[in-house]
């Protein structure tokens, strides 16, 4: 098997055990210090008896877009079934499996508005699927159990009030995080982005700040109502670097002080602008020298968030 060392633990967690409990040997393709996947590495990294290959849509922590239209082009001409992971791109970029010619792809309701614990699997026609759990016929018998009838109805829904403003979300959504990335990044010395940032998810930040640890900005940005995380949401209680930017290259001390914000269709310019001032704020009081805190003169770039609100 072929995946990326950067995919969600959901696909990691599953091929570690087929390795363990049914002896596949996995390949892990590392990405570029630009948190993306070369295709032609990944393509390479394939051999004669490879069974299935696995490649993320967009990451979820960094948010690079990975080369999933490339890869599955060349994976279909050897003959290898190809899954992706589409959670963090479906609702938030344009997505069509007949351009990209997968085989399998997943996709999760709450990443739209849609309701938690809900999801889709698209099986391309004549691809085989073993049952996930086994019982009665629903699903096609590829997953027992009662449907979820209303979490379903509510992922329709909500997929297509998401798809349907895509054209004009995306652009504005894209617009606020260059912003965000710009003001964060001039005003902290030291302070470097995480991924690409052209290709990228239009709704993602991610930056690491020297001498500060990613988990104490969380909860002093918490305090003040602006709610970001360190790393993958589904990771807060971890206390392990991020596998992602280590993947990249990145030393330990900047995957521990990097700062994952996620801007939503609701969110507002005005908040954009409120939680820029108490990001660069919190980045200086934590970041600064144990010598300097509670006094001294303020550092210059300070004086760009002077008088600006923190959210709550």
């Amino acid at each position: 098997m072929v995946t990326s060392a950067i995919e969600h633990e959901a696909v990691l967690e599953t091929c570690r055990s087929l390795e363990q409990d049914f002896g596949f040997q996995v390949t892990y393709v590392r990405p570029g210090v630009d948190g993306i996947i070369d295709a032609k590495a990944f393509v390479d990294a394939m051999r004669a008896d490879t069974a299935v290959a696995a490649l993320m849509y967009a990451n979820n922590e960094i948010g690079t877009l990975q080369p999933v239209g490339q890869v599955a082009h060349e994976c279909r001409a050897r003959g290898v079934p190809l899954f992706v992971d589409a959670v963090q791109a479906v609702g938030q970029i344009p997505v069509d499996v007949r351009e990209i010619q997968v085989d399998a792809l997943a996709l999760s309701a709450h990443k739209f508005t849609g309701p938690k614990g809900t999801g889709a699997l698209y099986l391309r026609n004549g691809v085989g699927c073993r049952p996930g759990l086994r019982g009665g016929p629903q699903e096609r018998q590829r997953r027992a159990g009662t449907e979820n009838v209303a979490g379903i109805a509510g992922m329709v829904a909500a997929l297509e009030e998401s798809l349907g403003s895509l054209d004009t979300v995306s652009p504005r959504l894209a617009a606020m995080r260059d912003l965000l990335f710009d003001r964060i990044l001039s005003a902290c010395p030291g302070s470097v982005p995480n991924g690409s940032r052209t290709d990228r998810l239009p709704g993602n930040v991610n930056i690491s700040f020297p001498r500060v640890d990613g988990e104490s900005m969380v909860m002093a940005l918490d305090r003040e109502g602006v709610l970001v995380s360190s790393g993958a949401a589904c990771a807060s209680g971890s206390t392990d670097p991020s596998h992602v930017l280590l993947a990249m290259g990145a030393s330990e001390a900047r995957a521990r002080g990097a700062l994952r914000v996620t801007i939503g269709a609701e969110n507002t310019w005005d908040e954009i602008g409120q939680a820029q001032a108490a990001i660069v704020r919190i980045a200086d009081r934590l970041g600064a020298p144990e010598a300097t805190r509670g006094g001294g003169s303020a550092p210059a770039w300070a004086a760009m968030v002077t008088g600006s609100k923190a959210l709550g």
